[in-house]
């Protein structure tokens, strides 16, 4: 707490830095027999160095609403066994400057009758707890705030009716599927709530039940089951209980995070991967696959799941990539993404159909967005090969881009 002049009504502090009001309250016998107590010029006590137990009672004390609360009331908190902590709390939060209280004399010895606590919200803080003030002002700024895609829009206004904690954390919900769909993310649940809180399980059910009441997630890209890895190559896949060969198959095979992390050894390497984004270019790849070719479908921004079950084919079977992704500056993020997953790995690549060239072929080119003007200003921070480098050139200078699915057809 800030130091300050006490008024000319109070007294000069005493030895632990305590001033006294006399309460007038309008008769002669009384007139000595109230007062208040408080510290101008409060000592220096950090919270931090207050014991657990201390601590813990003031939190319990600071979950009231009030500032003002009866002394009889955080007594009772307390309990009768706690009755000595909470009068020693009592001195310190009065001596450190955080409250204010009303004493009566009772049988000619003082008695507290009433704390108020000068800055509870403050206080709150300090101890971790939510300053309130803050969530009702930062809750009011959100309603103020708008989404420009209009399902994300009417979840906003939902917010307005809700507590300011509450609203908040979900508005943090909001922001996360802003941006998981501004880059092109694919993943599970568990995906989103890593993307999101940092967490796989960092989003509660009753979230999850307030965002797919309203939305359909499959279509955000967030899929309720096991993500799967699609997969078309010609070698056996060695497992403790067997081996899968994968040349046997007419189509490409669908592999789940945990079948791939069982996985010990492969029979063959390929002569390299090819890697699409499109998964209609993936599977029309996938089914022209000559026997020293591996294919592999990236759903958009590789998530972790992905990135973690390929690390491990490739630490297994390293060969070099050709990585094809959609000719605009996400599709340039994407290469460079999975480009670093093969480097990390020993194992050199290369962008695939990714060109400049590539881009003047496309009969139905698309203007470019604000977002990739920021995703181009960007790239240009980062090491690009000459292809890369100059298909991110003829998107700025052109200011289309375009889908891959024209390449393959």
């Amino acid at each position: 707490m800030s130091a300050s002049t006490p008024p000319s009504e109070w007294s000069a502090p005493d030895k632990a830095g305590i001033c006294t009001q006399r309460l007038n309250v309008g008769a002669k016998s009384t007139l000595r027999g109230k007062r208040r107590r408080r510290a101008f010029v409060p000592q220096e006590q950090p919270l931090q160095l207050w014991s657990t137990t201390r601590k813990h009672l003031l939190k319990q004390w600071l979950k009231g609403t009030s500032a003002s609360r009866r002394w009889s009331a955080l007594l009772k908190i307390a309990g009768s066994n706690r009755v000595n902590e909470a009068n020693e709390l009592l001195q310190a939060l009065m001596e450190t400057g955080w409250i204010q209280i009303e004493e009566r004399r009772n049988r000619g010895r003082w008695e507290a009758t009433q704390v108020e606590f000068l800055a509870l919200e403050p206080l709150r803080e300090r101890l971790g707890l939510k300053n309130r003030e803050k969530l009702a002002a930062q809750h009011q700024k959100l309603n103020r705030s708008q989404f420009g895609d209009s399902q994300l829009e009417d979840l906003r206004q939902d917010l307005a009716a809700m507590p300011p904690e509450r609203a908040l954390k979900r508005h943090e919900l909001l922001l996360a599927l802003e941006a998981w769909q501004e880059h092109e993310h694919f993943g599970s649940r568990r995906d989103f709530s890593q993307f999101a809180r940092g967490s796989t399980k960092a989003i509660s059910d009753s979230e999850w039940r307030w965002l797919s009441d309203a939305l359909d997630l499959e279509e955000w890209k967030i899929g309720r089951h096991t993500a799967t890895l699609c997969l078309r190559a010609s070698f056996r896949l060695c497992f403790a209980t067997g081996q899968l060969d994968l040349g046997v198959l007419p189509d490409f095979i669908a592999l789940t995070p945990a079948t791939l992390a069982a996985l010990q050894s492969v029979s063959a390497r390929p002569k390299h991967w090819l890697i699409i984004e499109n998964q209609t270019c993936f599977e029309k790849v996938a089914r022209q696959a000559k026997p020293h070719e591996a294919v592999l479908w990236v759903p958009g921004h590789p998530p972790l799941w992905w990135q973690t079950a390929v690390a491990r084919l490739i630490a297994l079977c390293p060969a070099p990539a050709k990585i094809s992704c959609d000719p605009d500056p996400a599709g340039i993020q994407i290469a460079l993404t999975l480009g670093r997953l093969w480097q990390q790995n020993t194992c050199s690549w290369s962008p695939w159909k990714m060109g400049a060239e590539e881009l003047k072929k496309l009969k139905h080119g698309l203007p470019i967005s604000a977002r990739d003007r920021l995703l181009l200003q960007g790239l240009r921070n980062q090491p690009l090969s000459p292809e890369l480098a100059s298909l991110a050139a003829a998107i700025e200078a052109q200011g289309i881009k375009g889908e891959q699915e024209e390449l393959f057809y």
